[in-house]
C-alpha cells in the first residue's frame, strides 16, 4: 500500500508542490531538490506509519523544511553573526 500511495502522491502532487515551493523560494532547482528530499523522507516515514490524510500537505511542509535547512547550511559565515576577526582569533576577539 505504501508504494502505491507514494506513486500516487508523486503523480498527483509533484508539480503542485514544486510550483508552490518555487514561488516561495524564487529558485526552481532548489524547489525540485527539496521536493525530491521530501519524497525520499516520505518513502521512509510512510513505511513506518500510515500514509497521512493529506499527502500533498505533508510533502509541501516537509519540502519547505528541507529547503530552509539547506538555505541555513548555505548561508555565508558572516550572516551567522561571526566576522573574519573572530574566526582568526581563537580567543573570539576578547582581549586578555
Amino acid at each position: 500500500m505504501t508504494a502505491a500511495a507514494l506513486e500516487r502522491a508523486f503523480r498527483d502532487e509533484w508539480t503542485t508542490v514544486v510550483a508552490a515551493l518555487s514561488r516561495r523560494l524564487g529558485d526552481l532547482q532548489a524547489a525540485e531538490d527539496a521536493v525530491a528530499e521530501a519524497f525520499a523522507a516520505a518513502a521512509v516515514a510512510w513505511r513506518r506509519g500510515a500514509v497521512p490524510p493529506n499527502p500533498g500537505a505533508w510533502l509541501t511542509l516537509t519540502a519547505w523544511r528541507k529547503a530552509v535547512d539547506q538555505l541555513r547550511r548555505d548561508r555565508p559565515v558572516a550572516q551567522h553573526g561571526l566576522d573574519a576577526a573572530s574566526l582568526a582569533d581563537p580567543g573570539g576577539g576578547i582581549d586578555a
